[in-house]
């Protein structure tokens, strides 16, 4: 059975992922500044509220739920909830369905720019820890 996380709804495929460096970077200013672990849970839900497996980002253009990040197995999706869209790469994804995504992928909730990343060494180390090769691709479009 499916878990359900607010509007969004934990696919019963879910799986944790099986790059266990896998992790979600806030962008500031084009800078890496805060890194995410992602590779404790099967999904993740980003948005303004708090809770288990929740990544809190506190922007207005942010919903309480607004996207979530589902594994399975080495593969990672997003899937958007929100009403100010959900951007992989400058294009914005359509509302509830699963798009892939990439190591290097510039993802924006509203106007928060985030990447994903395969960190490599420690990523739950604190800011900018554990980066992989593509630390400084493309935050630009934000």
């Amino acid at each position: 059975m499916a878990s359900k996380t607010g509007a969004l709804e934990v696919p019963e495929w879910a799986t944790k992922s099986s790059h266990p460096g896998v992790c979600l970077v806030l962008v500031k200013d084009d800078v890496d500044d805060t890194v995410y672990p992602l590779s404790d849970g099967a999904a993740y839900v980003i948005g303004r509220v708090t809770g288990s497996h929740n990544i809190v980002v506190s922007h207005v253009t942010v919903s309480r739920r607004h996207a979530m990040i589902v594994h399975q197995n080495e593969k990672s999706f997003l899937i958007d909830a929100s009403s100010n869209g959900s951007f992989i790469n400058a294009v914005q994804i359509p509302s509830g369905r699963f798009r892939d995504l990439d190591d290097g992928d510039v993802i924006q909730f509203g106007e928060a720019p985030f990447a994903f990343r395969f960190c490599t060494e420690n990523p739950g180390a604190g800011p900018g820890a554990g980066l992989g090769a593509g630390a400084g691709a493309g935050a630009a479009g934000g």
